[in-house]
């Protein structure tokens, strides 16, 4: 692993060991090793550390603003790390609590999503309307903040939660991954063609031309 930008708390100081996943959050990176056990670094986050990561093994592992969430071999959740209620005015801070049930995947952001093995999305925690939609399956799902987006079986995206500025309304038409920011998002077509939306403050949706194979996008405004 390779890591670049701020290094305050050794954010981007990562320890020398090989991961074969890899996860950013607000201020600190989780990985997995070869052996499937977790291991994070940077800032321990509000009240409860985010970089503590439980021992056994990992199958997924998702990094948030200030906790992270792994999916165990069974497909158990597991979460650690604070959540912030009120994260918009920054006063009260709770510890994630992952849903019962068995996942196949696992998004978190400021919020956490996650899908069953029947491929229903589930969101939880965050500011209200971020409810997944029920009777829909999904073959991923993405989230940050106010808003989230899956990809269907027939490969478009959906996104439900706050629309500000367009973030949940994503472009028809066919995605191979998806990746959704604090207010944009951005997908790849089967072409390799990058598409974003939403908030566009700072350029966040001017997708530069070329071939990419995995989007990423993160807090955006």
């Amino acid at each position: 692993v390779q890591c670049w930008g701020d290094n305050e708390d050794g954010r981007s100081n990562p320890p020398g060991h090989d991961f074969t996943a890899i996860s950013v959050g607000g201020s600190h990176t989780c990985g997995l090793r070869e052996n499937g056990e977790a291991q994070c670094w940077g800032a321990e986050g509000d009240f409860n550390s985010a970089i503590n990561a439980p021992g056994g093994r990992f199958t997924a592992i998702s990094a948030g603003r200030s906790h992270t969430c792994g999916l165990r071999e069974s497909g158990q959740m597991v979460c650690w790390g604070s959540v912030p209620e009120y994260y918009w005015r920054g006063v009260y801070f709770r510890s994630p609590a992952a849903r019962d049930g068995l996942f196949t995947s696992v998004s978190a952001g400021t919020l956490t999503c996650g899908l069953y093995a029947n491929g229903e999305a589930d969101c939880w925690e965050g500011r209200g309307g971020n409810k997944a939609p029920t009777g829909r399956s999904f073959k991923t799902v993405s989230t940050f903040s106010a808003h989230s987006c899956g990809l269907r079986e027939n490969d478009e995206a959906m996104c439900w939660g706050d629309n500000g500025q367009g973030r949940a309304a994503p472009p028809a038409g066919r995605f191979a991954d998806i990746s959704v920011g604090g207010a944009h998002s951005c997908g790849v077509r089967p072409s390799g063609e990058i598409v974003c939306w939403g908030n566009n403050e700072e350029g966040e949706t001017d997708a530069p031309d070329g071939i990419f194979a995995v989007p990423s996008a993160f807090s955006g405004g």
